[in-house]
């Protein structure tokens, strides 16, 4: 008996530390909207997403080094790995040619509606239970996301090229699939997370390559960024990859991935407050009033997947 209550301690632990991971994955990636726009005006987005993978790659394997792992040769040439660098690589393309013709908020907003996608998938895929509360919080998050990014002001929608938007929606579109993807391989058994996600960041980077050369050309403004440039490359490069990566793919062994997806709309709270305090995006009452209806959906998912997983038990 008490090796069973002991257990179901330790697994209960184990939900409420992805369920942190998460939250401070999103709180990173939360900050890269406003550093991707303003690193933009430097480096243009084939090249930016290029260099950005470049350094995270290399801090990834630098993570591997450190706590002295290794990268199996198997792992590596996984099919599984070159599919998710392709749904990766195909992601943020599509954000940062996005955020060249709209604003950080409204990427934001239309990358993380992905969640409908997720949901669907994970159903389908992974037979994910959906409770009453657990649609209450999906419909909630949206509704959040909706007030937060338009601020009650329907013209705000409006703003910005329709490409872009739609290259933002594409690119949600596509990391809902990397995002069920990568819960089918990190469940996988023998699995290192730290080594997964080094593999994962040299294949995006490799995927990039044909799209950068071709459509992001090669000029001399490459290699004269500047310090502005090389600063939002770093930042975005160990703070939104290596990090978040990490933490986010640790969390995603323990949670379903509508949970996890629903949690990281907690950057779009982050990415909405950051731009109206650095871009001097509006952010009004009815805009903040969204932001607690988000957080307000996270707590009642996270209460609601522990109360699932002790059922299970």
């Amino acid at each position: 008996m008490a090796n069973i209550i002991t257990s179901t301690e330790n697994k209960s632990n184990s939900i409420l530390n992805a369920q942190a991971m998460t939250l401070l994955a999103a709180f990173f990636w939360g900050t890269s909207f406003v550093i991707v726009e303003l690193g933009l005006e430097y480096v243009n987005p084939y090249w930016f997403a290029q260099l950005r993978f470049l350094i995270a790659s290399v801090g990834a394997l630098g993570v591997v080094l450190l706590f002295k792992k290794q990268i199996q040769k198997e792992l590596i040439l996984s099919h599984w790995i070159w599919l998710l660098g392709t749904f990766n690589a195909l992601g943020f393309l599509g954000q940062f040619v996005a955020q060249t013709m709209t604003n950080a908020t409204k990427t934001a907003l239309l990358i993380n509606m992905n969640l409908i996608t997720v949901a669907a998938l994970s159903s389908v895929l992974f037979h994910e239970r959906f409770t009453r509360k657990k649609v209450l919080t999906v419909c909630l998050s949206i509704l959040g996301v909706f007030l937060l990014t338009t601020d009650g002001n329907l013209s705000r929608l409006a703003r910005g090229e329709f490409i872009g938007d739609m290259l933002a929606l594409c690119g949600g579109f596509v990391w809902a699939f990397y995002i069920v993807t990568n819960k089918k391989v990190v469940t996988k058994p023998n699995i290192d997370i730290i080594s997964l996600t080094a593999c994962v960041m040299l294949a995006t980077t490799i995927v990039m390559i044909p799209f950068t050369l071709i459509l992001g050309g090669i000029s001399s403004r490459v290699l004269n960024i500047g310090l502005e440039g090389a600063g939002a490359v770093v930042y975005l490069g160990i703070f939104c990859n290596v990090i978040p990566f990490l933490l986010w793919t640790f969390g995603l062994k323990y949670l379903m991935p509508t949970v996890s997806t629903l949690m990281l709309l907690f950057e779009v709270f982050i990415a909405s407050i950051l731009a109206f305090l650095i871009l001097h995006e509006g952010l009004g009452i009815i805009g903040v009033i969204g932001g607690f209806v988000i957080i307000i959906a996270i707590v009642i998912m996270g209460i609601e997947s522990k109360k699932l997983k002790k059922k299970k038990k």
